[in-house]
């Protein structure tokens, strides 16, 4: 259920690492709200990929004021990201294969 409403969002309001990545993937246009003790994780995710604006905290936002997401970055920079975690897992598993 939950990967069918984010598939078929026009806009994602989220507030878990979860909901941030899914968005990120799926291209959508979207928000994190961060609560009192903003999780590193989803912090780091969002600067990684230099949309810090979508990070929403207790002030009023106008969504529509919000500059685009250029996903053609971002897409390039999940490619790199996909491409050095399975290196890492495949190097991982080699390593346990041969211990």
């Amino acid at each position: 259920t939950f990967l069918r409403l984010m598939i078929g969002a026009e806009f994602v309001v989220a507030s878990s690492f979860h909901g941030t990545a899914f968005a990120l993937n799926f291209n959508k246009d979207f928000i994190t709200i961060a609560a009192n003790k903003f999780n590193i994780r989803m912090e780091s995710l969002i600067k990684q990929f230099d949309i810090s604006h979508r990070i929403v905290n207790d002030e009023y936002v106008e969504v529509s004021d919000l500059p685009p997401i250029d996903y053609s970055t971002v897409n390039k920079k999940l490619t790199v990201e996909r491409a050095r975690s399975e290196e890492y897992l495949k190097n991982a598993i080699n390593l346990a294969i041969n211990d």
